[in-house]
């Protein structure tokens, strides 16, 4: 009876650390879908572009080396499910922390090479830029009110 409930429990753990890999695969393909469109609409430098991707890239190749190892893993005991070790929480760790940072870095790269100071009246004290939600109203304003101007670089 102590067998089984451990056979069950350690399925059960098994197939969850598999749906947080599988989600993080998702997430990150999806904020880096959401990255280049940024990227597109703000005309943003080709900088900021690759530093989220490889990031986001790299989430991606941790979450695909988590599934595949579970995987591999349960399919090589056959009537038992292994117990979820250090490699597998490591990489749960790691996926987390680079799907963070590559999110930190794209804000971080976006805000810091935005394009220059947005004109007076615009948005924003004195024609400052505040960044990209300030990037985002001037180029949503812009293109409602059907100017083609543009922020300067």
């Amino acid at each position: 009876m102590a067998d089984e409930r451990k056979r069950e429990h350690n399925r059960e753990v098994l197939k969850l650390c598999f749906e947080y890999f599988k989600h993080f695969t998702t997430i990150s393909t999806a904020a880096a879908l959401i990255e280049l469109t940024l990227y597109q609409l703000f005309e943003l430098t080709s900088r900021v572009a690759v530093g989220g991707l490889i990031v986001s890239g790299i989430t991606v190749i941790l979450s695909i080396a988590g599934m595949s190892s579970l995987s591999v893993g349960a399919a090589l005991e056959e009537d038992e499910f292994p117990e979820v070790g250090g490699r597998i929480i490591a990489l749960m760790f790691f996926t987390a922390l680079s799907f963070v940072a590559g999110l930190l870095v794209f804000a971080d790269v976006a805000v810091l090479h935005s394009p220059g100071p947005l004109p007076k009246g615009s948005v924003g004290e004195e024609g400052r830029s505040q960044g990209l939600c300030s990037l985002y109203m001037y180029v949503y304003l812009e293109r409602k009110e059907g100017s083609s101007r543009r922020p300067s670089r």
